[in-house]
């Protein structure tokens, strides 16, 4: 890989990746609000962490009911919202402008 992906965790597309620098937070912000932001960032996704694991133990108990509607309901549910999200993101504009995660 070049020294631009290997410095910058590139993707290989110079334009994505010269934008990528020039927009980059961390190269902006000071010390200090980078620390904020990296602290933020921690104490967000381990509450949402916490809470998919909450509503994953939640659905689970609902499955040990062993009410055959409920744990339909829970089945249908994952699936409708996995649909809606997979949907959702094959219009990403993200995707549309060759982003590096495209597939």
């Amino acid at each position: 890989s070049s020294g631009i992906n290997a410095e910058y965790g590139g993707c290989g597309k110079p334009e994505l990746d010269k934008l990528r620098r020039n927009l980059s937070v961390e190269m902006i912000l000071p010390e200090k609000d980078k620390m904020m932001n990296k602290a933020l960032f921690v104490a967000i996704s381990t509450f949402l962490h916490m809470v998919a694991l909450t509503l994953s133990y939640l659905l689970m108990l609902v499955a040990m009911t062993f009410n055959v509607w409920l744990f339909l309901a829970v089945i249908l549910g994952a699936g409708t919202g996995k649909t809606i999200l997979l949907v959702r993101n094959s219009f990403s504009p993200a995707l549309e402008s060759g982003h590096c995660n495209e597939p």
